[in-house]
């Protein structure tokens, strides 16, 4: 299955920026606008076919470009990817972790996200995400953009209760 999605957002990515190429929209990756417009909710139609969305725990606001927080709990933002839709989408950690209220897998969850890629979470995490049969990777590094490869490549390890974390140090 991985396959089949990183061969669809490859496509879909090179026919928007060639229809922005076109249209003379060209864009440079990382603008403020482009972050901006991420950030705003876009429901994608459904081609006979269920939304693939993944989420990976970033540092900020810099889409593919950045960071993958390697502490998932405490992670500032969390990065979602609608790889139908091709459209990415910023959520800020409003949990308790941060100062806030709940728990960072709930807006994981309202998102209606399929796959997980981090660096590391806790057993905790482990157990909810299996519970609504969220697949998780672990060992992403890098920007959202490595992480997302090396998903694609088969590089990164399905999370278990034997590879969670089991301290908060890192």
């Amino acid at each position: 299955m991985q396959a089949w999605v990183a061969a669809r957002w490859d496509r879909d990515l090179k026919a928007r920026e060639e229809v922005a190429a076109e249209a003379g929209e060209a864009r440079e990756p990382g603008r403020a606008r482009d972050r901006a417009e991420a950030r705003e909710p876009v429901e994608a139609e459904e081609e006979g076919g269920e939304k693939m969305k993944v989420c990976i725990p970033t540092m900020g606001n810099s889409c593919m470009e950045e960071a993958v927080c390697q502490h998932f709990g405490r992670a500032p933002t969390f990065t979602v990817l609608d790889l139908d839709a091709g459209t990415i989408r910023v959520l800020t950690n409003v949990s308790e972790h941060m100062g806030g209220s709940g728990l960072p897998t709930e807006a994981i969850f309202a998102e209606g996200v399929q796959v997980m890629i981090v660096g590391g979470l806790g057993p905790k995490a482990v157990q909810f995400f299996a519970e609504q049969c969220v697949e998780v990777f672990v060992g992403a590094t890098g920007t959202v953009k490595d992480a997302i490869e090396d998903w694609r490549e088969g590089l990164l390890t399905k999370a278990s209760s034997d590879n969670a974390c089991k301290e908060h140090r890192h």
